[in-house]
């Protein structure tokens, strides 16, 4: 196996070894439950310029509080790669920041902020959070947000309580997540890849949050 997609495949495997905290699958909720409130054909698999294959996690982590998980690893013709998670709920204890579990896991939090960025055909501006850690011999770099049909937060708080004030926006949210290895001396580059793919994908994501 080439170097790079040996450290390719070993930093995708550290993040699957978080599933036990923020990867956890709850196939076992009934079909027709989770169909009014999560529509997983609204996630295309292929869109723009990428080309996604679905990823398995384990059912053996089986969470009650969340709806389903859903991890995908997509990929451009020129190579450039992103693993992206949706992890959804309708129960506040389902979700959660995502630093506690990789800091939890055993990566070391080299940057966190919070970045304005821009979504979908009509640029709507959101905040959302920038992440940066380390697990020897692996950087990585993530950005993430909270959504439901109609929002979108940078925290679950804000969002679980935006829920609350209003009737519309379906009865789930969504924590996207949305990652990739990167080099030490690039941080910034990859952060501009992630922000494309989440400002392409976020869209798909609301409509999945849709009531029929």
């Amino acid at each position: 196996m080439r170097t790079d997609a040996w450290r390719w495949a070993l930093a995708l495997g550290f993040v699957l070894a978080l599933a036990i905290c923020d990867f956890a699958l709850v196939r076992e909720s009934s079909a027709q439950e989770k169909q009014q409130q999560v529509q997983e054909t609204g996630l295309p698999l292929d869109f723009g310029d990428w080309k996604g294959k679905e990823l398995t996690v384990d059912p053996r982590n089986y969470d009650p509080t969340r709806i389903a998980v859903i991890q995908r690893e997509y990929r451009t013709a020129k190579g450039e790669r992103i693993d992206a998670s949706m992890i959804y709920a309708d129960k506040y204890e389902g979700l959660h920041k995502r630093e506690r579990c990789m800091t939890g896991a055993g990566w070391s939090i080299v940057r966190h902020a919070t970045v304005d960025m821009t979504y979908g055909p009509s640029k709507t501006p959101i905040r959302a959070n920038y992440m940066v850690y380390f697990h020897e011999p692996i950087w990585r770099t993530e950005v993430y947000v909270f959504a439901d049909a109609d929002t979108v937060s940078s925290t679950w708080v804000e969002q679980f309580q935006e829920r609350g004030l209003r009737r519309s926006g379906g009865k789930a949210t969504c924590m996207l997540i949305v990652g990739s290895e990167i080099k030490k001396e690039e941080l910034d580059k990859p952060r501009e890849l992630a922000g494309r793919f989440l400002a392409e994908f976020l869209p798909y994501v609301q409509k999945s949050l849709q009531e029929p």
